[in-house]
């Protein structure tokens, strides 16, 4: 019988008197792991783990923490500013009679109604940039690997960047815009490579290295790009 997973939660560490937003994914697995993401502690733990103990073993790495959450919060982004592509740019907004965006080496320029607020307008232009991006690297992925999934979607995903289920659907996170194009190119591989073998074997990642040799240095990148 399949174990479901427990709710995430969202609680709070404090280090030396700092208190550090924490955010915990429970799954099956053996062993705590943690990271950075934007400010906010990403825990990701055993389903039989209790909150206590998660924090007892947070504190035992304590010095990585505090070191990691300046890091991390140098990569906050202000309120007129948007990451995509990897890297952070300003957002300026214009009325005008109809939705159109522009992009500009560090400036996103979006022009929308003055009935449309500049949020709504923001969230628009995330829905059509992402299937404009990310469809277009996943549609050139599919034909250097010759596999193709029974469907395709982009959509938020919350706790990964990308899925593939047993009926070869793949669905990639809107999320994707934020990362470089060698990033997202490795995320769509790593998808596809899943019709092929359905687990993280030493055969799965010799397909996607096969594809894509520097795939470790990509993922290092972008980790260290969100802390």
């Amino acid at each position: 019988m399949k174990t479901t997973n427990k709710a995430d939660i969202d609680d709070s560490l404090i280090l030396n008197n700092v208190t550090i937003p924490i955010h915990i994914h429970f799954k099956r697995k053996r062993h705590i792991s943690f990271r950075f993401i934007y400010g906010v502690l990403n825990v990701s733990a055993p389903n039989a783990s209790r909150i206590s103990d998660i924090k007892q073993a947070l504190l035992t790495k304590s010095t990585w923490i505090l070191k990691h959450q300046v890091i991390s919060n140098s990569h906050l982004l202000k309120e007129n500013e948007l990451k995509l592509r990897g890297r952070k740019i300003q957002i300026i907004d214009q009325i005008g009679p109809t939705f159109r965006y522009e992009i500009y080496q560090d400036q996103l320029l979006i022009i929308h109604s003055s009935k449309m607020t500049i949020e709504k307008s923001l969230a628009k232009f995330k829905k059509d940039y992402s299937e404009k991006l990310i469809r277009l690297i996943f549609e050139s992925s599919c034909k250097e690997m010759n596999q193709w999934p029974s469907s395709f979607h982009i959509r938020k995903l919350k706790t990964s960047h990308g899925r593939c289920n047993s009926k070869r659907k793949i669905t990639l996170s809107s999320s994707l815009i934020e990362y470089s194009v060698p990033y997202i190119q490795y995320v769509c591989i790593h998808e596809l490579a899943h019709l092929t073998h359905m687990n993280h074997s030493k055969v799965f990642y010799a397909l996607v290295r096969a594809y894509c040799p520097d795939y470790k240095g990509r993922v290092k990148e972008a980790r260290a790009a969100i802390l």
